[in-house]
């Protein structure tokens, strides 16, 4: 297994740290099967439409580093989201804090302890990227962009690839493949 190798390179000092990408309980239980050390970082798909919640929880409560991916687009494209960008719930937000949408999703993502990369090439949306810290989002504004959430995932969907006999990272042991999800 990958991760029985990069434990390895990271006991030898020649790597600081795992992370691991759209890694869920049962797969943690499978490096768990070959290593002692617990992945730093788990990216996965967090947006307005499908916050991942109980994921995000379940990563916090073990001390893994929970990072974002595919917030405004597809991880294989740069055309944007319009789903959020151009949300209709999220937009008045924006205008009151004199932000953009991509502004006031980012903090949201900020304001739950998630690490953010948003990625451009864009001068205009670097700047914006970095212009996050002079506004808070309240309680009830953070409520509101949760109520969003359908769900929905517009990459790779690892709770629906653990009921197939491979996932994109590799083989996942039999034994893990039945979990049914996050009690509700």
């Amino acid at each position: 297994m990958m991760y029985k190798e990069l434990t390895r390179f990271y006991k030898e000092g020649r790597i600081r740290a795992i992370g691991v990408c759209s890694s869920l309980p049962p797969h943690f239980d499978a490096f768990a099967d070959v290593s002692d050390v617990i992945p730093a970082v788990n990216q996965f798909e967090i947006s307005p439409l499908n916050t991942q919640k109980s994921l995000i929880k379940w990563c916090q409560d073990k001390g893994i580093e929970v990072e974002a991916m595919s917030t405004f687009s597809h991880s294989r494209s740069n055309k944007p989201r319009k789903e959020i960008l151009e949300n209709p719930v999220i937009i008045p937000i924006a205008e009151r804090h004199h932000k953009t949408v991509a502004q006031v999703v980012l903090r949201w993502l900020l304001q739950q302890g998630i690490s953010i990369i948003p990625k451009t090439w864009n001068e205009k949306y670097l700047s914006e990227n970095i212009d996050l810290f002079d506004f808070e989002l309240s309680s009830d504004e953070m409520a509101i962009i949760d109520s969003l959430d359908q769900g929905r995932f517009l990459n790779y969907n690892p709770y629906v690839s653990l009921r197939k006999p491979y996932i994109c990272m590799g083989r996942v042991p039999k034994k893990y493949r039945n979990w049914n999800g996050f009690e509700k």
